[in-house]
């Protein structure tokens, strides 16, 4: 089946064109059909932050960087 397509190929150059025409359209068919999101919706309950500065000890994590994040966070649901 495959030696008679690629003698089809050889053979009618005309089948070479139409069908990579028809591949280049179902392809933009395809991309367009397909729904695409910048953002798409998640639903994490639980976020993991690790955080690391240099001299500085948990607390201090906690205080300047993560409950920042955690604020922003909540502002953006």
């Amino acid at each position: 089946m495959i030696k008679e397509l690629i003698a089809i190929g050889i053979k009618n150059r005309t089948f070479n064109h139409i069908f990579f025409l028809f591949l280049l359209v179902s392809a933009y068919l395809s991309y367009t059909k397909i729904p695409k999101e910048m953002f798409p919706p998640n639903s994490l309950d639980i976020v993991t932050i690790q955080g690391y500065y240099s001299g500085a000890n948990s607390t201090m994590l906690d205080k300047l960087i993560v409950k920042e994040i955690e604020k922003s966070l909540q502002n953006n649901q």
